[in-house]
């Protein structure tokens, strides 16, 4: 999805539980709404506050958002891990999938295992950071 102004755009997997009620909070700041979809919600909630946009979504999700103002790509996911987000940032490319083997099928894709993250991940279901196992 791309915002009306074409500036933000973004890949959205996932549910935004309490999107009604950021949708409301936003539309009072000025915010106006095409659809009644979560993934508008989450452009405007980045519009409104940035990065910290993140710290009020409740749900399993995971986005890439690309900010042509500022030239940047936000990559996020849910705080428990429900919505796998999986990125190597190698070689001057960013790559990103929700499924590792999207990933793997890129030859130029690193195949280097972070050890410290697939033991965290096996222990606790979940890695504690944004890692896809595999080092840059």
């Amino acid at each position: 999805m791309v915002d009306g102004t074409g500036q933000l755009a973004i890949v959205f997997n996932g549910e935004i539980y309490n999107f009604n009620d950021l949708r409301n909070d936003l539309a009072t700041l000025g915010h106006a709404f095409r659809t009644q979809s979560d993934t508008e919600v989450i452009l405007a909630a980045y519009r409104q506050w940035g990065l910290e946009c993140i710290n009020r979504f409740n749900g399993m999700f995971a986005f890439a958002l690309f900010d042509g103002r500022a030239q940047r790509v936000f990559l996020a996911r849910d705080r428990a891990g429900e919505k796998p987000l999986y990125y190597s940032n190698s070689g001057g490319e960013l790559r990103f999938a929700s499924e590792l083997k999207a990933l793997m099928a890129d030859p130029a894709f690193p195949r280097a295992i972070d050890r410290m993250d697939w033991t965290a991940t096996s222990r606790w279901g979940t890695s504690p950071v944004i890692a896809a196992y595999c080092r840059a």
